[in-house]
């Protein structure tokens, strides 16, 4: 059996998340796992947490070695508040499973810049709808992937970034992992084509694109319910300057989103 512990690094956990964790919970106990929610159920939702108080859960979880892995399904906006409050000589002697995805596209990358360690984008509240056979494959130490088209040999590459804007609040930090030689995975839930083309750019311009080996477009939510998908793609195009592509549509925020190992 399995110990897990929720945290909750980014902003107060969501309304839609405390329904779906009982549920969580127990089919979670079904493959046998034990989910400890306590601390951020506790935890007065109308307010921010410190970001003290949210590295703290972080670290902890890591230093607990009775914990075997470590889920996150906050979101929104202050995930980075808590990084120079982590402990991160803790998080590095005691390797486990993250599972993070949003805003905690920070911490997935944080936690490979500064521990070399692997983590997993990824909502685990989708396991309610797809099942938590992505949990057992990284405790048991295998890379997750996505379905891909397009460029499918960059699922063999290693991976870096996650959702759009919240990845590029680590730029010019301790906390933003080597690209070279990467792919540079793009999704995001809000958004439009304008907010696109300004993060596009500003991955040219801190030279993202002159390291990376592809890149792996997921879910665009707005972008995609707006019609405006083909449209998107042909942005990214024109930035890659001739990059390989491929896209992952279950990659993302949608319900049932597919799991991505970051290394």
């Amino acid at each position: 059996m399995a110990s897990l512990r929720l945290v909750n690094c980014s902003n107060p956990l969501p309304d839609w998340a405390r329904p779906k964790l009982p549920a969580a919970v127990r089919a979670l106990a079904d493959r046998g796992h034990e989910l400890d929610c306590t601390e951020v159920l506790e935890l007065d939702a109308d307010r921010r947490w410190s970001p003290r108080l949210r590295a703290r859960m972080l670290t902890e979880a890591f230093a607990d070695d009775a914990v075997d892995a470590v889920f996150d399904v906050s979101g929104g906006d202050l995930a980075n508040e808590a990084l120079p409050h982590v402990d991160w000589d803790a998080v590095a002697a005691h390797p486990k499973p993250y599972f993070g995805f949003s805003d905690n596209s920070c911490i997935v990358n944080s936690i490979v810049a500064m521990t070399g360690q692997p983590a997993v984008l990824w909502n685990p509240a989708a396991g309610v709808e797809r099942g938590f056979d992505a949990v057992d494959a990284a405790l048991a130490g295998r890379a997750l992937r996505p379905a891909l088209t397009g460029a499918e040999g960059l699922a063999q590459k290693r991976w870096a970034g996650g959702n759009l804007r919240c990845f590029l609040k680590l730029a010019g930090t301790p906390y933003w992992p080597d690209l070279k030689g990467k792919a540079l995975v793009v999704e995001s839930l809000g958004g439009s084509l304008l907010s696109l083309a300004t993060s596009l750019a500003q991955h040219t311009q801190i030279g993202s694109f002159e390291a990376i080996a592809g890149i792996v477009v997921g879910q665009l939510t707005e972008i995609d319910e707006a019609g405006e998908r083909a449209a998107a793609l042909e942005l990214v195009r024109e930035y890659a300057g001739g990059l390989p592509i491929a896209e992952a549509p279950g990659l993302g925020h949608s319900p049932d989103s597919e799991p991505a190992t970051f290394s």
